[in-house]
């Protein structure tokens, strides 16, 4: 299992997406999911429930639902709101694209890897079409395929999509670019997840800071690329080191995300297992 947006926006639409990449910019994730329900309500009872900017605001919602941990509840939404695009919209229609990037979140965090790679590469191949190889939707769905290709110990598609995925990014994005830094964070994770731990450390190592300089210590991705570091700390042998950087998480992320979300326990339950076999 791995750790994986929308935002509104009254800038010419009533909300405005790209993939999920706008998740990325805030990370106040119970405050949207709290004012979710009431936008939906709102926008549905001026536009009427099939609305192109409904359907977009129930998207949200379910993004919100999948960065609270609410996986199950996030894939029922994303599902009914994708299977409503392809039908009003089109099966290549950009928004039905973001459907199927989102579905494949709360999938592989499901442990669903299968059906979570199926609809991250139709999010992809759609992107590429329709928005260019490039694109930076195709490139943001082509990290989140970066991280589930370890789930499915698809090693030689991750030595081969890895690289090509930071040369793309590095010819499309500036340095500082969100998706930049996700391409080399999930890279990353998928070379500790292959035993690669000396060559995925700098790497991990540069992706915590530049996450705290971007986006600061309390971002959830910040905490996530902390999360990534300790552990692979720890395969390196460094155990005190690793206990404290994820004690110290653990008690970070409960305060941010609740001390009931599901990263949270996965960290608390990290530390027990390191200190249950420092002790032999």
């Amino acid at each position: 299992m791995s750790e994986l947006g929308a935002r509104a926006s009254g800038q010419g639409r009533i909300f405005q997406t790209s993939g999920d990449q706008q998740t990325y910019e805030s990370g106040d994730y119970a405050a949207a999911l709290a004012l979710a329900p009431t936008v939906v309500e709102a926008v549905r009872g001026v536009l009427g429930a099939e609305h192109r900017l409904v359907l977009e605001a129930e998207h949200l919602q379910g993004t919100a639902l999948f960065r609270m941990g609410r996986f199950a509840e996030s894939e029922q939404l994303h599902r009914r709101v994708l299977e409503r695009r392809e039908t009003l919209l089109g099966a290549d229609d950009v928004d039905t694209l973001h459907s199927c990037a989102a579905l494949s979140q709360p999938l592989d965090l499901l442990d669903r890897d299968e059906e979570s790679e199926r609809w991250k590469r139709r999010a992809l191949d759609g992107y590429r079409r329709v928005l260019g190889e490039d694109s930076r939707e195709a490139l943001f769905i082509w990290c989140g395929l970066i991280e589930v290709l370890p789930q499915l110990r698809k090693e030689q598609e991750l030595a081969e999509e890895g690289p090509a995925l930071l040369r793309a990014c590095e010819r499309a994005l500036p340095p500082d670019h969100p998706t930049m830094i996700l391409a080399r964070h999930n890279y990353a994770y998928g070379l500790f997840e292959f035993g690669r731990h000396a060559e995925a450390e700098p790497m991990a190592r540069q992706v915590l800071a530049d996450r705290i300089r971007l986006q600061g210590p309390d971002h959830p991705l910040t905490l996530s690329a902390t999360s990534l570091t300790a552990r692979i700390t720890h395969a390196l042998g460094r155990t005190d080191e690793a206990i404290r950087m994820m004690k110290e998480l653990s008690e970070h992320r409960a305060r941010v995300l609740g001390h009931e979300h599901p990263f949270a326990a996965h960290d608390r339950a990290w530390v027990t297992t390191w200190q249950a076999a420092a002790r032999g």
